[in-house]
């Protein structure tokens, strides 16, 4: 568990600096690891907010469980550059997440948080789900489901984030128990598939059917879609044989660097494990003694957890 969630922070970090740069720009001078100003500005090891929503959530099932008001909560002092900073202060965020958390801000229920357009459907909920899909794996599949779409819900509420944040959920247990990638992603997605209204099945067809770790590069981006984010981290994973390959592989797609890298980090991570990561990575790592500190707790209070289930 501990190497899914320090393989999530360590792939943002390591995307952060060419953000938004095109794969071809990537193609001439490739991320071969850590890097640092770019994009941002920042430091080497810098992480974004990526990792920072992430923290986020694990801090808060860390001291409340399962209590998705709290993560709001959580989100909106990290927006005020109050905590989850590398640094001190927010430099990232997407359009949907901040409205989100604006929303919750001024008042508004609980259901009118999340955006649920069809523009709303960028890859902001599934960059800090991993948390979620490590403290529910011992839930069944519908639990896993539920919590998963809520939780999305609290930024992005539309049913095709909702839906690709409960087959990560879904498929991050199964990468940890040691199955092989293109086995758990069958599983997920029969686990998946009572969900799934028809409208999202086309959209969701590659995921769902597994395709699309077959697919050449060139059908595969790196945007800031979560279709896209998703498909590229699963395409990652199956067709590189490391961790640090599969999340340099991430990064070089081009586009929404970060969070691909972060995605492909998580499920890389879990399959992997803590020492997949190279330790360079690691030794670079902002706040890393804190960034671990979170995760470590996090991991605890799930070893507690689970007599209980």
């Amino acid at each position: 568990m501990l190497g899914c969630l320090l393989g999530s922070v360590v792939g943002d970090a390591l995307g952060v600096p060419v953000e938004f740069r095109s794969r071809e720009q990537l193609s001439a001078d490739p991320v071969t690891g850590v890097r640092g100003h770019g994009t941002y500005d920042q430091p080497p090891g810098t992480w974004s907010d990526d990792s920072s929503l992430l923290l986020a959530t694990a801090d808060s099932l860390i001291h409340n469980g399962y209590d998705p008001p709290d993560m709001m909560a959580r989100f909106l002092t990290w927006l005020q550059g109050q905590a989850y900073t590398p640094h001190g202060k927010v430099f990232d965020i997407g359009i949907a997440t901040r409205s989100a958390i604006l929303r919750y801000s001024q008042g508004a229920p609980a259901g009118e948080w999340g955006g649920r357009e069809e523009r709303d459907n960028g890859n902001g909920s599934l960059m800090r789900i991993a948390p979620l899909s490590l403290f529910t794996r011992a839930l069944s599949p519908a639990e896993i489901v539920r919590c998963s779409m809520e939780v999305s819900g609290l930024t992005h509420a539309h049913p095709r984030s909702q839906l690709c944040c409960a087959y990560f959920s879904l498929l991050l247990p199964l990468a940890l128990l040691g199955w092989p990638l293109e086995r758990a992603m069958s599983q997920a997605s029969r686990h998946l598939a009572p969900f799934v209204p028809e409208a999202e099945r086309g959209p969701l067809a590659r995921i769902l059917d597994g395709s699309v770790v077959e697919a050449p590069v060139s059908e595969i981006r790196g945007s800031g879609y979560v279709v896209h984010c998703l498909e590229a981290s699963l395409w990652c994973a199956a067709n590189e044989p490391s961790y640090e390959r599969a999340v340099l592989a991430a990064i070089n797609l081009g586009e929404d660097t970060d969070t691909t890298a972060a995605v492909t980090g998580a499920l890389t991570g879990a399959m992997y494990g803590r020492r997949a990561i190279p330790e360079a990575w690691l030794r670079a790592l902002a706040s890393r003694e804190y960034v671990e500190g979170v995760c470590e707790r996090l991991v605890d209070r799930i070893d507690e957890e689970m007599p209980r289930r």
